[in-house]
């Protein structure tokens, strides 16, 4: 593709869906993902349950993404 043509370029929602298509293909998939996912959630209700504060809430949330971006970059 030519920087600046618009020929055979998806708009930003479609890349949106294909990102989004990616990902539940890969949560479908992958085991390893399935498991940081479930991993994360329980680090959230643990969080919640004995009330963090948002620099902690931070830093789970950035942490966790980078291990799911870890993953999916591993897929």
């Amino acid at each position: 593709m030519i920087p600046g043509s618009n020929k055979d370029h998806p708009s930003f929602l479609k890349s949106f869906s294909y990102a989004m298509e990616g990902f539940v293909t890969a949560v479908k998939t992958e085991r390893n993902i399935k498991v940081m996912l479930v991993a994360g959630v329980c680090t959230i209700i643990a969080g919640c349950i004995v009330g963090l504060d948002i620099a902690e809430w931070a830093t789970i949330i950035i942490c966790c993404g980078l291990v799911i971006h870890g993953e999916l970059c591993n897929t």
